[in-house]
């Protein structure tokens, strides 16, 4: 998959593109990639895909997934061209000037797949009635799908964002096609769970994605090497100790291993319970070996 971040790519071949911002890259989403992959196949033509970087966020947002998990996510889709710039660059087009610099003169696009909400030039001026009388008159062919839905429920992102902040993380994954993850690296912490027999990994959550509600998850946890473990998530400031930063400690059921400085991806599985301030540290250490059984009879172990 090529991926191009700037203006500097010129068409090869005429191309159908998918247009969205495509955050999390859900299963509506997949909707209308898997419908612009398919598209292009029977015309001929290359499957691109329209979509602002992942960076560009508006102030107080956050996102379901980084730039790099949004490329991943395509590339196992089949896009064959990925074209990310900033909002910043384009964000003062007018609907006519995206529609001719960028998906003419940069794409070559000879058909567009989108959904029926979609928006597009400076201030969302553009909607799909425009859309289509502009391709229309220039010989574009246009499809647009009607609203994606699982079990009678839409598939939004606004949604999937609501469950995983509550904490139904179960049925965000249902949503999102995949169980929702962040990937970071392992941090040293204050090794307090080393103290308490229950060695863990620290990562530090990312800025711009959303954290879900704080508490305990199952989880699995794949290292860089591919192998995977099953875990214990807390995911929160830690009150009992006096912490503040919003972090992610896994316990490795089983394990113990010196994962410091390496890369991890941690996928959450299943919500157990809220974060909770403890009178002691006792209490705490009691909570976390119950909820480790809890976590081998959730994975059979």
């Amino acid at each position: 998959m090529q991926v191009f971040y700037t203006a500097d790519y010129l068409p090869q071949q005429q191309s159908c593109v998918a247009l969205g911002f495509f955050d999390g890259v859900h299963q509506g989403h997949c909707q209308v990639l898997q419908a612009a992959k398919s598209l292009a196949r029977q015309n001929g033509l290359q499957f691109c895909c329209f979509s602002f970087h992942s960076d560009t966020m508006k102030k107080g947002s956050c996102r379901l997934g980084t730039q790099a998990q949004k490329e991943e996510r395509m590339q196992q889709l089949g896009v064959q061209l990925l074209f990310c710039p900033h909002f910043q660059t384009v964000c003062n087009f007018t609907p006519q000037q995206f529609f001719d610099q960028v998906l003419l003169q940069q794409l070559g696009a000879k058909a567009v797949v989108c959904g029926y909400d979609f928006t597009f030039g400076k201030g969302a001026a553009g909607d799909v009635q425009l859309l289509r009388q502009l391709c229309t008159q220039k010989g574009v062919h246009l499809q647009v799908l009607g609203e994606y839905q699982i079990n009678g429920a839409g598939v939004h992102t606004a949604h999937i964002k609501e469950c995983i902040a509550t904490g139904q993380i179960q049925q965000a994954n249902q949503l999102l096609g995949y169980p929702f993850y962040i990937e970071g690296i392992v941090e040293h912490g204050r090794r307090l769970g080393r103290t308490l027999n229950f060695p863990t990994i620290n990562v530090s959550w990312p800025k711009q994605i959303i954290q879900p509600k704080r508490g305990v998850y199952f989880s699995k946890v794949t290292l860089a090497d591919g192998r995977v473990f099953c875990g214990v998530s807390n995911l929160g400031i830690k009150p009992t100790v006096g912490g503040q930063q919003y972090l992610c400690e896994t316990n490795l059921l089983g394990v113990d291993k010196d994962l410091y400085g390496q890369v991890v991806k941690i996928e959450l599985l299943n919500f157990v319970r809220s974060e909770k301030k403890f009178d002691n540290v006792q209490q705490l250490k009691a909570a976390v070996l119950e909820n480790i059984d809890q976590a081998k009879k959730f994975f059979n172990l």
